[in-house]
């Protein structure tokens, strides 16, 4: 059996899709497995609208899955997903894939290991809680949190919660502020049965919708957009100056091989920032190299690169 058989079978793959290469990058301790869709999908595949009979026409760019590490190494699943066409109705959509899980970033199996539990809801979110436990006294793995009690609102309706967790640092989704106080209510006393302790400082409520927002896995998150919160842009900008120092004394071909090299693997995670994150990032680069021009020169002045702000600020 080889590995691809193998992989396609723990993956549970049948017969509507296959792996076709895996690649190991010793650089980053990544594997990747690429998957692509068999000729049998489409005898099975439904036009999720009316149930018609579909084909493809289309596929979507590269995209990535979380996976379970293998070996303890990083793993991904890569994809160009296809897109299917009703012959009756002509309505367009994205085949979803039998690996991916809640989130669209994770594999289901991923999300076991992650998000152990998701009571969804219908609506944009109105309050954010942010909870980072603080282990003291267990060691530092995945903490599962337990079932969230859902418990009757004033209406006589179900509260609606949606956690979303990734190791000891978790959001819960509210529609309501009432209910965020019930979700902070419910997590404190099952910490405090667990014994652990939530982060004073961390925990939180906030309005998602309002200035302020709330950072999360690197992320600050506010009236519906996203961006690299201050400390990323500041450890970005730190890493950018060390890579490209005025007296540096190798070729400008080597300086900027190495900063594209930090700047592929940092747009990599923060690639579903707003757009005007990577124009940001774009000027600063362009500044420092060109105070490094200017430098190698003989030019006196500074120029407007050499004075770079940090990206935080």
């Amino acid at each position: 059996m080889t590995p691809e058989r193998l992989l396609h079978e723990l993956l549970g793959l049948g017969l509507s899709w296959e792996v076709i290469e895996i690649r190991f990058e010793r650089g980053s301790g990544t594997v990747f497995l690429e998957i692509r869709e068999t000729p049998r999908l489409w005898e099975s595949a439904r036009c999720p609208e009316g149930g018609g009979l579909v084909f493809c026409y289309d596929h979507t760019e590269v995209l990535t899955w979380r996976h379970l590490n293998i070996f303890q190494h990083r793993c991904e699943i890569t994809c160009r997903l296809p897109r299917g066409k009703c012959r009756q109705c002509g309505q367009g959509f994205r085949v979803r894939p039998p690996w991916e899980g809640l989130s669209t970033h994770f594999t289901h199996l991923a999300d076991t290991g992650l998000i152990p539990q998701q009571i969804t809801w219908g609506g944009p979110p109105l309050s954010l809680l942010w909870d980072d436990c603080e282990l003291s006294s267990i060691p530092r793995t995945v903490v599962k949190i337990p079932a969230l009690c859902v418990t009757q609102s004033t209406k006589s309706e179900p509260m609606r919660w949606e956690m979303v967790r990734y190791a000891d640092d978790f959001v819960i989704l509210c529609p309501i502020e009432a209910e965020a106080q019930a979700a902070v209510a419910a997590v404190r006393a099952w910490v405090s049965e667990a014994g652990l302790v939530l982060h004073p400082e961390k925990t939180r409520i906030v309005d998602a919708t309002q200035r302020g927002g709330f950072d999360f896995l690197g992320y600050h998150f506010e009236r519906g957009l996203r961006w690299p919160r201050k400390k990323r842009l500041a450890k970005l900008s730190e890493k950018l100056r060390a890579q490209t120092p005025r007296l540096a004394g190798r070729s400008l071909q080597a300086i900027i091989a190495d900063v594209n090299r930090s700047l592929r693997g940092w747009y990599g995670y923060f690639q579903h920032s707003k757009a005007n994150t990577f124009a940001t990032v774009d000027g600063y680069v362009r500044r420092r190299l060109r105070s490094l021009l200017e430098k190698r020169r003989g030019r006196t002045r500074h120029g407007r690169g050499s004075g770079a702000p940090p990206l935080a600020q």
